[in-house]
């Protein structure tokens, strides 16, 4: 299957699945050599003159803006930018783009509204972020929203919005058109990642992005390599294409290394309704409108690539209603699927390859997830594997499994008696599946159904009985154990609208517990968009596929926090209150003024405080930034912070930043004297 790329004449080749259909017939391989076609884009072409960069350059931070005007500088909120195409032309290594309110859109046909080919590098990646507090949106009827080309490498997409053009599509309409592959409005892309033309595209991250509606992929990458796609919300797309799309998918990926360890991540992500509606023009046939696949990482149908080395995670994902698959991988080796929900996927008739399942594939492991399938309808499938490992699984709702690993779960009528939670679950998806929790729910069921679920403190580690784990929310703002009139409850509910820290899968927030080094970085990452204040370094004790390894670099670049003598960080390490304090005030360049110790006085321990650290709280004293409870005179800078005082720091913060508004507290120190 193949979508439609960068110009008139380009075809992007995206998720080739299911080679069977509903009546049994198989879709050669060799048909893939037919349509993936590849021709010469003139919009895709990078000049050498655009990779000259800058190697002593200050990282910049561009402002763009819905009422904003190209002719502006960029580099403040009052004279922003108008286009992220404007932005997108001038960044440099370590350059940031925050994109304020407004609706950007494409003009004309051709193209895409961004297309991102300027890279950045291993220590200062660029980053298109959302200003905090806003909610840009990228609406298109073009033939992509974002792409990201040209051998563009180090670049995160964070926090957008990504609308195609399906609401103005009728199916009468689209069914016309459904053998003219030149038609943008029906074959429109929201995130496209291109590896295929002008070098390919290596380290990017799609992170926190809401995309739908767009006829053709929701977020694609091909001949890409080390690409991260995390924290989405992916609904809706595929439905009027002729090339045989997807909600999120990687095609043929590409080797930029020789390591073969954890390399493409899919994690965190809600895909649902993603669904054709239009034949694969190549066949004639619906063949797949998946959740998420892997497509083709053998490359056999392109051997100059080579087959893939590297591993791919599919993990913490929660796929529903969606007319192909919810997950899986096809022609592929090295892929992992695990701690992941699909429910009631297949919903097209054509289709029923299963919920989750690998297909003429090797070296898969399908682990520890969640399937609920329409009575009568596959849950899995085996077809063609070799090496594939399917075990830890609860299979619900349908007795067609194909393959059953020794220690997966068939919750038949005994079992749902026994678990009553989980038979909840699927009353509850049927009746509204797009308003459900995935993290609360399957997590509800791993725990009813007497498995293990920590996804905090074992991330990437396989738990012996772990299964259907999930991600913490990012959305929940009310908690079970948060009342209304608990201390810091106005700052957890609002850095929770915010998206910078979430509760868990239980719906707690667990205000009382401690927070580790690593937390505090991702939290500061999260709430922080600032220029790169010095050069990343590598620290002993921070491997590069540590679930917080991004967080941690960031919020040291830009000069929150710091390490300890043999470039260690110590992430495990509980952080204590004067630490939280000293980096904020760091990384927000506060200084004291007057006299520190005159200041530091209004504290009754302020004996206590690290002599490090005394100038930094003084300067957050004066800035207000510090929140003592239950007495507001005792800093006890030595404790370990809780998760919910790092939230009151961090809202405070943001407070006198002038990027939140104040809280009427009784905690905040407000004066400075006895």
């Amino acid at each position: 299957m193949v979508i439609q790329g960068f110009g008139l004449s380009t075809y992007l080749a995206i998720p080739l699945v299911l080679s069977f259909l509903a009546q049994g017939e198989s879709i050669k391989v060799s048909l893939v050599e037919n349509v993936r076609q590849i021709s010469t884009n003139k919009e895709m072409s990078l000049s050498s003159h655009d990779n000259l960069i800058s190697k002593n350059s200050t990282p910049k931070t561009y402002y763009v803006s819905g009422s904003g005007n190209d002719n502006n500088s960029g580099l403040s909120t009052s004279s922003a930018f108008r286009t992220i195409q404007k932005a997108a032309g001038l960044t440099n290594p370590g350059d940031t783009v925050l994109i304020m309110n407004g609706v950007y859109t494409n003009t004309g046909k051709a193209g895409s509204v961004v297309n991102i080919k300027r890279s950045g590098t291993a220590n200062a990646w660029i980053k298109y972020k959302a200003y905090p507090g806003h909610f840009p949106k990228i609406q298109h009827n073009t033939w992509n929203g974002i792409a990201i080309s040209s051998g563009a490498s180090y670049i995160e997409i964070n926090g957008l919005e990504v609308i195609g053009n399906n609401a103005n599509i009728t199916l009468d309409y689209a069914m016309s058109e459904k053998t003219n592959k030149q038609n943008p409005l029906t074959n429109g892309n929201c995130i496209n990642v291109d590896g295929r033309t002008n070098g390919h595209v290596h380290h990017i991250r799609i992170l926190n992005n809401k995309v739908h509606d767009c006829g053709g992929a929701g977020i694609s990458a091909i001949q890409a390599d080390y690409v991260t796609i995390d924290n989405n919300v992916v609904f809706n797309n595929a439905w009027y294409g002729v090339y045989g799309s997807s909600g999120i998918s990687m095609l043929n990926n590409w080797n930029s290394d020789n390591n073969q360890g954890y390399k493409m991540y899919v994690t965190n992500n809600k895909t649902y309704n993603n669904r054709m509606y239009i034949p694969w023009i190549a066949v004639g046939a619906i063949t797949d409108g998946n959740g998420i696949i892997i497509d083709s990482t053998r490359n056999d149908e392109n051997s100059k690539l080579g087959a893939y080395k590297g591993r791919t995670l599919v993990k913490n994902n929660l796929a529903f209603n969606n007319g192909g698959s919810g997950i899986h991988a096809f022609l592929s080796e090295h892929v992992d699927i695990v701690n992941n929900t699909a429910f009631l996927n297949n919903q097209s008739p054509e289709l029923n390859g299963g919920q989750i399942f690998a297909h003429t594939s090797s070296d898969v492991r399908i682990l520890r997830n969640i399937l609920y399938a329409f009575p009568g309808k596959n849950i899995n499938n085996n077809t063609k594997n070799q090496n594939v490992v399917y075990d830890y699984n609860i299979y619900l709702n349908s007795s067609k499994i194909s393959v059953k690993g020794p220690h997966d779960i068939v919750a038949d009528s005994e079992f749902l008696s026994k678990h009553p939670a989980i038979e909840k679950i699927s009353d509850d998806w049927k009746s509204q599946p797009e308003k459900q929790n995935p993290p609360t729910r399957t997590s509800i069921a791993a725990n009813s159904a007497g498995f293990v679920c920590d996804p905090v403190n074992y991330p990437l580690q396989d738990k012996l009985i772990t299964v259907g784990c999930s991600p913490l929310s990012s959305t929940q703002t009310a908690f079970s154990d948060v009342s209304s009139n608990y201390w810091a409850a106005q700052f957890i509910q609002q850095l929770s609208q915010q998206g910078v820290i979430a509760g868990f899968p239980d719906g707690s927030f667990r205000p009382e517990e401690p927070v580790t080094r690593a937390q505090f970085a991702a939290m500061i990452d999260k709430a922080f968009q600032k220029a790169q204040q010095r050069q990343a370094i590598n620290f002993t004790d921070v491997p590069s596929n540590y679930w917080a390894s991004s967080a941690i670099g960031q919020a040291y670049t830009i000069g929150f926090l710091s390490g300890y003598p043999g470039n260690r960080f110590e992430p495990n390490q509980a952080i204590p209150r004067e630490q939280v304090l000293v980096a904020l005030a760091n990384g927000l360049k506060y200084s004291p003024s007057g006299n520190t110790e005159s200041t530091l006085q209004y504290f009754n321990d302020a004996s206590n405080i690290a002599s490090y650290a005394r100038s930094p709280i003084a300067a957050a004293t004066q800035k207000q930034i510090v929140v003592n409870y239950p007495n507001v005179k005792l800093l006890n800078p030595t404790a370990t912070a809780t998760r919910a005082q790092v939230a009151a720091f961090i809202y405070q913060a943001l407070v006198s930043s002038n990027q939140a508004s104040a809280i009427n507290s009784p905690y905040v120190v407000l004066k400075l004297s006895n």
